[in-house]
This record gives C-alpha cells, sequence and structure tokens, in this order.
C-alpha cells in the first residue's frame, strides 16, 4: 500500500456507519476486527501506463503481468477454513461518496437478513468489513485503476497454522519478509490448479516487457514453455522511454 492512510479511513467509517445502520454489538465488531488479520496483493487496470513503469517497474526495464481474475479468485477461493466472505477481488473506490454508499448499502443488506443480531452474525461479517476497510484510495491515486486482493484470516487461525503447524492442508504458505516498514507477514497466492491440465491450469494471460527492458519477445516465450506455462500472449510496451 503507497498511501500509510488509507486504511486508517475505512476503519473510521465502517464502525461509525455500522452504529449508525446497526446499532447492535458494535462491540462485537470492533472485537471482530481485532481477530482477524488481511493480507492484501494489488493489480492495475493499466497494463502499459508510463507513471506505473516508474513506480513500479524497475523504471521501465521491468515486466508487466497480466492475470486472469476468474482464475486467481477459483485458485484461491474460499474453503472450510474460511468464511465466504474472506477473500475480495475488486476495484478501489476513489470516490468518498460512492465508498460510503457501497459501505452502508452491505449494512442494509446484513441488517435485513438478520432481525435479530447475535455475536454468531457479526464475527464472520466482520472478515467481510475488514477487506472492504482497505477497498478506499483518495483521489490522488485514481490513474493507477487499482484492483485489490485481499485475504482475511482469524488470527486464532493464523497463528495455530504458523506456531503449532496443527492444520493440515492449510490452502496458504505463511512466511514473513523483511521490508522498509520493518518485518511483515505474508501469504503465497497460487497462480495455478494442479487439478486442471492445460493453459486453463494457469492465471497468466500476457507480459509485457517494460519500454527498457533488454530482454527478447522469444526468450520470455521459451522461459514459459520450459516451466509449463503456454498461450500467454508476450509483447512489448508501446512507450519508448529511456
Amino acid at each position: 500500500m503507497n498511501d500509510y492512510e488509507e486504511l486508517k479511513y475505512g476503519k473510521n467509517i465502517i464502525p461509525e456507519k455500522y452504529e449508525e445502520l446497526v446499532g447492535d454489538l458494535k462491540e462485537s465488531l470492533e472485537l471482530g476486527f481485532e481477530q482477524h488479520i488481511a493480507f492484501s496483493c494489488s493489480f492495475s487496470k493499466k497494463r502499459d501506463l508510463l507513471s506505473q513503469w516508474r513506480a513500479y517497474g524497475d523504471d521501465g526495464a521491468g515486466f508487466c503481468i497480466g492475470f486472469d481474475k476468474n482464475k486467481l479468485i477459483d485458485f484461491n477461493k474460499v474453503n472450510d477454513y474460511f468464511d465466504k466472505d474472506s477473500l475480495y477481488c475488486d476495484s478501489i473506490y476513489y470516490d468518498e461518496d460512492k465508498y460510503i454508499k457501497y459501505i452502508e448499502s452491505l449494512l442494509k443488506e446484513f441488517k435485513g437478513k438478520n432481525k435479530k443480531i447475535t455475536n454468531q452474525e457479526v464475527s464472520p461479517f466482520t472478515a467481510k468489513l475488514a477487506c472492504c476497510a482497505s477497498q478506499y484510495k483518495k483521489d490522488f491515486y485514481r490513474e493507477e485503476e487499482e484492483i485489490r486482493f485481499v485475504v482475511v484470516l482469524n488470527k486464532e487461525v493464523f497463528k495455530e497454522h504458523l506456531y503449532e503447524k496443527i492444520i493440515k492442508d492449510f490452502p496458504f504458505k505463511v512466511d514473513y519478509r523483511f521490508s522498509k516498514y520493518g518485518l511483515a507477514p505474508y501469504i503465497e497466492l497460487s497462480l495455478s490448479n494442479k487439478n486442471v491440465k492445460g493453459s486453463e491450469s494457469k492465471a497468466f494471460k500476457e507480459i509485457i516487457l517494460g519500454p527498457k527492458n533488454p530482454s527478447n519477445e522469444r526468450d520470455i516465450q521459451d522461459f514459459l514453455y520450459v516451466h509449463g506455462i503456454t498461450n500467454v500472449d508476450v509483447k512489448r510496451s508501446e512507450g519508448s522511454y529511456r
């Protein structure tokens, strides 16, 4: 996340709107937020944008990898460990009013389905709200046209897997990496499905070589083929930039 304030807005507006539209068990909502940990991965609708190459593509010498959104969701879809709302993949809201209306619509739908709200209903619902907390950014970032993939895990499940290793066949590999913000946990998304054969087993759609990338398109195609990745369109950026 390049905007250090973006989560702050979502985490402020959701409890405020929850109290206004739902009211019951606001403490359970706050506790639910504390009980979940969110992992996010950012993508963009912009395939070949100069500012993106400069900021994220090694100043034009890198690669842009295009994915099939539906396959990414399908290959990482929730299972018995998660509530159905623990995974979210959609566009970022840059308009504050539209974001608030979106949150309000979710809360009204939740209130309508649960005439008598208990902790049992609030707890899993917070997983979806935790996803939504990261779906707003300031208009300053609009040109990025970001799509965010978010997975929310219950912290107890997360700790059991990470420290006690008692959960077999856990769908995500949890690990840590050093970043400029300190030690950070992360999970690896599945980019393929071993139960599907052929090109449909991969989530890759295209690879664009940056305007300063020295690689040859044919070499990239051969590299992909050696690793069992086919039917991926490899092309060079339309820009000339040095």
